[in-house]
């Protein structure tokens, strides 16, 4: 699922991802390159829907697409929401919900800097 607006930083041209219902949805997504994460952004959809992304939990995997460390969260996020991560290095970074609501994001981003 190509995404290119939901990855721009502008909260205004979001594209959202499909949503088929599941349990454990999961949207992945490639850095290309090894990154120290300190924190993560994620704008939810506006147009509605906006409580199917909620308790979601954030891994983070390696250069060899192994898990290095993961992150819990509990409640909705609102417009969007911020969470800060533990200066993880990591390539891959994934999102699941753990029940079979629709997981569905307006926009991602992640800060941190090049190893």
């Amino acid at each position: 699922w190509d995404l290119p607006t939901s990855t721009d930083g502008n909260y205004g041209t979001f594209t959202h991802t499909h949503c088929w219902q599941g349990i454990n949805q999961w949207w992945k997504v490639d850095l290309e390159d090894v990154y120290t994460i300190a924190s993560i952004t994620v704008g939810n959809r506006l147009d509605c829907c906006g409580g199917r992304f909620h308790d979601a939990t954030f891994s983070f995997y390696d250069e060899n697409d192994e898990e290095v460390y993961v992150m819990p969260t509990s409640g909705g996020i609102g417009n969007k929401k911020s969470f800060s991560v533990d200066f993880v290095s990591a390539r891959y970074i994934k999102v699941t919900l753990g029940d079979k609501d629709c997981l569905q994001i307006g926009e991602f981003e992640a800060w941190g800097w090049k190893e």
